[in-house]
């Protein structure tokens, strides 16, 4: 999958060798949300979640082709993965979008969007899921201009979360 949009940028399927590149974004995206301390993924879990067997989650990268060095040629990405409903089957989540500030404003944002959407599609998916920081009110602003549905407004649900710790706790008791 490849995407060429205006300004010399490619969207695509992230390569292998490019995890460290996402890693390094997804801490800038943590710092924009004061969320550093949550970060606990390392490059190798995120390549093994991504390119291991079975694959776990995917992966598109904005690829900058006018960056001088080649270190500074992913400008954001976006990681989602499949997930199941039995009342309506196959689903994406959306786990992140995120476009490195210098390069916002071009419309990156919604072409990455729109390839998850589009493999979404092609993966059989009834729709997609995604949490947003409620602190985040451009993210939300974003999602909803896109076609999306605020759950918490509309849709009378909770969305709820089990840690690790929890889940241990829980399977000893």
């Amino acid at each position: 999958m490849e995407t060429v949009t205006s300004s010399n940028y490619v969207i695509r399927d992230i390569k292998e060798e490019e995890c460290g590149h996402v890693m390094a974004m997804s801490y800038e995206l943590a710092d924009d949300l004061n969320e550093r301390h949550r970060v606990t993924n390392t490059v190798d879990g995120l390549r093994d979640d991504i390119f291991g067997d079975p694959r776990r989650c995917f992966c598109v990268v904005v690829d900058h082709l006018d960056a001088v060095e080649a270190t500074n040629r992913l400008v954001g990405y976006s990681i989602f993965s499949q997930s199941y409903s039995v009342y309506q089957g196959l689903y994406v989540t959306l786990n992140s979008i995120y476009v490195r500030h210098d390069h916002r404003g071009k419309g990156l944002g919604k072409k990455l969007y729109q390839a998850v959407t589009q493999k979404a599609i092609e993966m059989g998916s009834q729709r997609i899921d995604n949490t947003v920081i409620a602190a985040n009110q451009g993210a939300v602003t974003f999602y909803k201009k896109m076609g999306a549905v605020d759950l918490t407004e509309v849709g009378g649900r909770h969305k709820m979360r089990m840690t690790r710790k929890s889940m241990e706790i829980l399977v000893k008791t």
